[in-house]
């Protein structure tokens, strides 16, 4: 470890490999312990500096880390170099001192550090002197002022005291003659090098050692430009190039000489559209090149100046810390022209945000975000080069054995360069690594520049999508780079792709036998006169999920797996729009979840110190990770996770002005999403004619932002035993926690609104069940076909339970937007034969949806594992809880006048008896056994509510239940309540 100021070392002996602990362990215990932390940690990037492990405990100590680019050594070099003269220094040590243990081993490393610290010397002071004032004291050194005479004596006279001062000694000799050796070498080498300050707007050459131009990879070396430079991240430079980014380190720029910065004419609105690249973070990662694992360039030719004002020019030979500050005026104090600085720079940072530019806080956001999707066309390691050029032939050859193209080479190609050449059109691949069961590949896409259309405004106009267009080849393996492609059928890319897509699939699924559904179009159904619906096919884009069964159904699966080329195809299980489904080959239940998504979901990044500002608004980058983090939980909440719906729902209203409490809060959900990360949802087995649907709807009030309200509903099939009262298979299909777009003055408003949402979705999903039982029908009768699904509407407030369920009019409410929207429900009732019920608040599965609590999200995990619901006679339930109030206002305490005395109770008549509440049947039990009170002690037994299963049972103090009135046990996800109360002989608790 090297500080940067003053080139005080300190050496940290690892005696096991090195990890990320082992480095944080020396971090902490050789360098904080005593110096504190540093504001700035430079290290290479070597897999324990880029650990987790680091990366926190630096974060949590507010150290700024700092990586060098890959293969970029002299970015580091200072460490590099004074690590390289301890190591000749105690290399001579040993080779002089020969030690026999490990003791003396530690002990030549402790006097070569010390040596070196006490020695070298910048601007006339040694290390030891720029950080604590002077050099250590060493008692027995005569050169000193005021040499210590015993420990002289004691020198003579002990042999391991004069073999310390031998090493010392050695240590001391070969720092000098190390020393004197590096400034004759620097002697020699000596040469002036000014310093190159490159600035925002400065034309400039950047070399490569390699590079792919059309198609051919140009080996040895060369300067490419001109490009532009656009800001910088750490010490290397974000340069332009045509359409590439490409970060350099300052030993590959030069200055573009005055005619080569002539001659590099950008139009101006390319670069307006490079500045539109950057602030939406849409530079793709195939153009982003990182120059900086390439070698430097040779000896430089005669350096040209800079595109703008003329810097004060230095020699390198400037310490550290006159370069920091010489580094930091001129990004102060340095003006750029206007003109290019205007394109790329909003305001002027001050010395704080000197390293938050905005060019660096949208590279930094753009590589975060497409680093682990999209690989670089060119410029990677042999090795992978080579594995992506042969995705590119595979591609290429796809794409050509489809009679989507023609190629025109030779006099064609020239004569339809002149003809048409302002119908040509860009291109490039799409690289990407998959990795999905079958292992990792390379798969490359070739895409048209489908927005470069010259009939691009024409087609949008008409809706004529499609029409020849030339594309000019480029970097396609094995392909005359002169030759001309005809697009002569559908591409990716292009404009009309998509729809042509979509209605050749609509086409061939037709022409298979399958019906296209009229409330979805990316459904199908297979039907057989005899036997009805025998199959079901799904469509998003080129991917497919189905289920079926039949001769019939087979023949049309094979008819289309004959015209599309499934490259894979599962059946059982599998992955479908980032689902995992797998089904039971017994039950034929399908489970379906999102796992690794969950798990791979990570929170925003806070230190502690910001955490505590909960009321402080949140920064650019911070809202930049917000968003990223919101986009990915409401994928997950939409698709396999209701129960983090509602905290999904609520981190969007974050905005526009989120606060660190509102990225508290996101953290939170990512946290639960991947707690509960193993939480899946399963189709169950329901019997085609007893199908039904019901659906929960619950509202809050006025606990959304801007004082609106918080809604939710739930849907999900179920059979004809819910009406029963018995229980009854729940799957869930359907759910959403939203924001009600209307300000509501009544619980009772927001509760209507919620519930006629979601009958209203009811009853879509109604007709579109009837679709599949029977057929296309006309929706002009569609009133017909809707009570062919029985439906169910379940709430728990009970105003509007009577309101629906009485002949009250609701005229007679005076907020008439409640009324309008009671007399839609209620129409919807007479319409499709909707039967509203209603259950207590605290068994209400919606209830999660709108309050970001424990206790209801815990009741919907508990009922997505069970699939099992059981509703209860509002009759009974009411009067059960009546008398349940009637009880508690009857119940005396313990130490009151009117109650039975502590020694009075302890007769051998009395007992103590457990009640618990069972949530799925909504009524009260008590087990069987009953524990007599002998002497002091009485056994507490606790019960599964599901089961009745004896959980747990131990020995109590009746001191203990004398003085609390109940205790109350958590038991399972039901959250089980046990009831301990103290009853005579004959009495009903």
């Amino acid at each position: 470890m090297v500080d940067f100021a003053t080139s005080l070392q300190v050496m940290v002996p690892l005696h096991r490999t090195e990890t990320g602990e082992t480095t944080r362990d020396a971090l902490r215990d050789r360098w904080v312990s005593w110096a504190g932390p540093p504001q700035t940690l430079c290290l290479d990037p070597s897999q324990p500096n880029l650990s987790q492990v680091l990366g926190a405990f630096c974060n949590n100590t507010g150290i700024d880390m700092r990586h060098t680019a890959a293969d970029a050594h002299w970015q580091l070099g200072k460490v590099e170099r004074h690590g390289q003269w301890l190591c000749r220094v105690f290399q001579r040590v040993l080779d002089e001192s020969r030690p026999q243990s490990e003791p003396e081993w530690r002990d030549c490393l402790s006097h070569a550090q010390s040596a070196k610290n006490t020695l070298l010397t910048e601007a006339g002071a040694s290390p030891y002197q720029l950080v604590f004032g002077r050099n250590p004291r060493v008692p027995t050194d005569l050169m000193q002022e005021a040499p210590h005479l015993g420990a002289v004596d004691a020198e003579q006279a002990e042999p391991a005291l004069e073999r310390a001062a031998a090493v010392r000694a050695a240590s001391r000799r070969a720092m000098l003659e190390c020393q004197s050796d590096r400034a004759v070498r620097a002697a020699l080498r000596a040469r002036p090098r000014a310093l190159r300050p490159f600035r925002s707007g400065d034309w400039v050459y950047y070399w490569r050692t390699q590079k792919h131009v059309d198609g051919v990879r140009i080996e040895g070396g060369r300067w490419y430009g001109a490009g532009l430079v656009l800001g910088s991240v750490g010490r290397n430079f974000v340069v332009a190039h045509r359409r590439s980014l490409l970060r350099c380190a300052p030993e590959q720029l030069r200055f573009a000489t005055p005619s080569e910065a002539t001659v590099a004419e950008f139009p101006e609105s390319e670069l307006l559209g490079v500045k539109t690249l950057l602030e939406k973070g849409q530079f793709p990662k195939s153009q982003f090149v990182d120059v900086t694992q390439e070698s430097r360039p040779p000896e430089a030719p005669e350096e040209a100046q800079a595109t703008v004002d003329e810097p004060s020019q230095g020699l390198a030979g400037l310490n550290a810390a006159q370069w920091l500050e010489q580094h930091r005026q001129t990004a102060a104090g340095t003006e750029s022209p206007k003109a290019p600085e205007a394109l790329f720079c909003q305001e002027t940072l001050d010395m704080e945000h000197l390293h938050s530019s905005h060019v660096e806080i949208l590279m930094a956001a753009f590589l975060q975000k497409r680093a682990q999707k999209e690989l670089p066309a060119t410029g990677n390691t042999p090795d992978m080069q080579h594995r992506i050029d042969e995705a590119k032939l595979v591609e290429w050859e796809t794409v050509s054995g489809k009679a989507a193209v023609r190629v025109h080479t030779g006099a064609k190609a020239r004569e339809i360069k002149e003809k048409f050449g302002h119908r040509f059109i860009g291109s490039r691949f799409v690289v990407t690594n998959k990795v999905d069961e079958e292992g990792s590949r390379v798969k490359a896409r070739w895409c048209l520049l489908g927005h470069n259309d010259p009939d691009f405004h024409q087609k949008i106009a008409s809706g004529e999508c499609h029409s020849p267009t030339m594309h000019q080849l480029s970097r396609i393996p094995g392909v005359d780079p002169s030759a001309v492609i005809e697009i002569v059928g559908n591409l990716y890319g292009a404009n009309d792709a998509p729809a042509q897509w979509y209605k050749e699939f609509d086409a061939q699924a037709q022409a298979a036998g399958f019906q296209r559904s009229i409330f979805d179009p990316c459904l199908y159904y297979y039907r057989e006169p005899q036997r009805g619906l025998t199959g079901i096919l799904g469509a998003h884009v080129d991917d497919t999920i189905m289920g079926g069964e039949g001769e019939a159904y087979n023949r049309a699966i094979q008819r289309l797996k004959a015209r599309f080329q499934y490259r894979k195809w599962r059946q059982g299980s599998g992955e479908f729009c980032g689902v995992q489904y797998f089904q039971d080959p017994e039950s034929k239940e399908i489970t379906y979840d999102q796992k690794a998504y969950a798990q791979n979901i990570r929170p925003i990044a806070m230190t502690k110190d910001r955490q505590k500002q909960r009321k402080q608004l949140a920064n650019e980058r911070e809202i930049t990770a917000l968003r990223a983090v919101n986009g990915a939980l409401n994928w997950l909440a939409s698709q396999t996770r209701p129960d983090i719906s509602v905290q999904a729902s609520f981190s969007q209203q974050a905005f526009p002005s989120p606060t660190v409490e509102h990225l508290l809060s996101a953290n939170e959900a990512v946290h639960r999403a991947r707690q509960y990360s193993d939480v899946a949802l399963t189709v169950r087995h329901v019997p085609w004619e007893d199908l039904n649907i019901v659906f929960h709807s619950d509202a809050g009030f006025a606990n959304a932002s801007q004082g609106k309200t918080q809604a939710g509903y739930i849907l999900a099939f179920t059979t004809s035993q819910l009406a029963e009262d018995q229980p009854s298979v729940w799957s869930p299909f359907c759910w959403k926690s939203y924001k009600m777009s209307r300000v509501v003055a009544s619980t009772l408003a927001g509760e209507t609104q919620s519930f006629a949402t979601a009958s209203g979705i009811s009853e879509w999903m109604s007709l579109m069940v009837s679709e599949a039982k029977h057929g296309c029908f006309d929706l002009r009768a569609c009133e017909d076909h809707l009570r062919c699904v029985p439906i169910t509407g379940v709430t728990d407030c009970k105003s509007l339970f009577d309101a629906l369920n009485t002949p009250t009019s609701p005229g007679k409410i005076e907020d008439k937007r409640v009324a309008i929207d009671l007399a839609i429900v209620r129409q919807s009732m007479s319409r499709c034969g909707l039967q509203v019920r209603w259950c207590p608040t605290q068994l209400m599965i919606a209830d999660g949806l709108t309050k970001n609590q424990a206790d209801p999200a815990d009741l919907m995990r508990a009922l997505l594992a069970n699939g099992v619901y059981q509703l209860s006679n509002e009759a009974e339930v009411l009067a059960q809880k009546k008398a349940q109030r009637d009880r508690r206002v009857q119940r005396k305490p313990l130490g009151s006048t009117n109650s039975p005395s502590y020694e009075q109770s302890q007769t051998p008549g009395a007992v103590f008896r457990e009640v618990y509440l069972d949530h799925e049947a909504t009524s009260y039990h008590s087990p069987e056994e009953e524990h007599i009170v002998q002497g002091k002690a009485v056994r507490r037994t606790s019960f599964d509510a599901r089961s009745g299963k004896v959980l747990a049972s131990e020995d109590l103090q009746e001191s203990l239940l004398c003085e609390k009135q109940w205790l109350s046990s958590r038991v399972s996800l039901l959250r089980t309540e046990i009831w301990y109360e103290r009853v005579v002989p004959g009495s009903r608790v």
